[in-house]
């Protein structure tokens, strides 16, 4: 039902504050929304992309100096903030 309704949304399209270089950024995505299986969302997700985005904003800022310390330092991150996940 959630998904019908998004869909509805953005085949309404942006208002203008919602537009970049005059696209419309809802009819440029709305191909690949329809794809999206809303099913698969767990309660980790929202922690665990507050921590990649607070990662990415040390790499962004040189506190994490290579890709590879990004990834680590993301991994640990989710290990130690949610025990109950498997990181590998």
């Amino acid at each position: 039902m959630l998904k019908i309704w998004f869909l509805q949304l953005i085949s309404q399209g942006a208002f203008e504050e919602n537009r970049i270089m005059d696209t419309d950024i809802y009819k440029f995505y709305e191909p690949f929304i329809k794809d999206i299986d809303g099913s698969i969302i767990t309660k980790y997700d929202t922690s665990i992309e507050i921590i990649y985005v607070n990662c990415m904003r040390s790499y962004l800022a040189d506190e994490i100096k290579s890709k590879s310390e990004l990834i680590q330092t993301f991994k640990n991150k989710v290990k130690s903030k949610l025990r109950d996940v498997t990181v590998e």
